[in-house]
């Protein structure tokens, strides 16, 4: 397993919360995700085999939440 925290935006609404948690959850291999909406971060916990952070960065994108940067 693999962790890493996404930086985007802060965010300023419980919909936009719930939008990253439901789509990034649905994504073969993520285990778990957390969105801390002001501080603009999102830790996730994945399975490196099966999804990679090009395509989570590149779903967080089509959400319309585009990533600044990403640390492990």
């Amino acid at each position: 397993m693999m962790k890493a925290v996404l930086q985007i935006e802060p965010l300023g609404c419980a919909g936009c919360v719930k939008k990253i948690e439901d789509h990034l959850s649905q994504l073969n291999g993520v285990k778990s995700v957390n969105v801390f909406p002001q501080l603009g971060k999102v830790r996730m916990v994945f399975d490196q085999t099966k999804v990679n952070e090009e395509r989570l960065e590149k779903t967080m994108s089509t959400l319309g939440f585009p990533v600044i940067s990403i640390r492990n």
